[in-house]
């Protein structure tokens, strides 16, 4: 007789210590993010219109959305001090000043902190996109629509490749935390 026993379950040598419940990042939903982009969105409008008004006025700001070029100093001042606002945000916190706000934070899919050039190019991805005539509004429309994937992932969190989770589930996914 053999010394096996076939009905016995497998053995395996596990080198990595598997993750506990509470060490995986819990991914933020739809609702919160939902939330967060409409406090970011909030800010940048109000952010807009308190810089273009001073500067051209009440009647230039109302034709915005019909002849931009005329504004366009007004409009690179705007989103440099945009970038520069949210980006320092992103840059302590890995947060956008919305997602401060609904208490979520931008990591890597492994829950590490995500570094600030690729936390940048995220920002630029969302906020540029607009400014391509008819392409950019498709764009923002698609990017938007794989938020309903199971992974609950826009297209630019897949392209920068980070996740948006409850900042409560990772306290550590900071510049602070990363040691950085």
């Amino acid at each position: 007789m053999s010394d096996i026993n076939h009905y016995a379950p497998p053995k395996a040598q596990i080198n990595e210590p598997l993750p506990l419940d509470g060490d995986e990042p819990q991914l933020a939903s739809r609702w919160q993010r939902f939330c967060a982009a409409f406090v970011d969105g909030i800010i940048a409008g109000a952010l807009a219109v308190a810089m273009l008004i001073p500067l051209y006025g009440r009647e230039a700001v109302a034709q915005l959305g019909r002849s931009p070029s005329s504004l366009i100093g007004g409009l690179l001042l705007y989103y440099v001090v945009y970038i520069a606002l949210q980006g320092w945000f992103l840059y302590s916190s890995s947060q956008t000043i919305g997602k401060k706000a609904v208490g979520l934070r931008i990591v890597r899919p492994d829950n590490s902190h995500a570094d600030f050039p690729r936390l940048l190019l995220r920002l630029a991805i969302m906020t540029f996109n607009g400014l391509i005539p008819y392409i950019g509004k498709i764009f923002g429309l698609v990017d938007v629509l794989f938020i309903f994937g199971a992974k609950r992932r826009c297209l630019h969190d897949m392209i920068v490749d980070t996740i948006v989770v409850t900042a409560a589930s990772s306290p550590n996914a900071t510049r602070a935390g990363s040691g950085a």
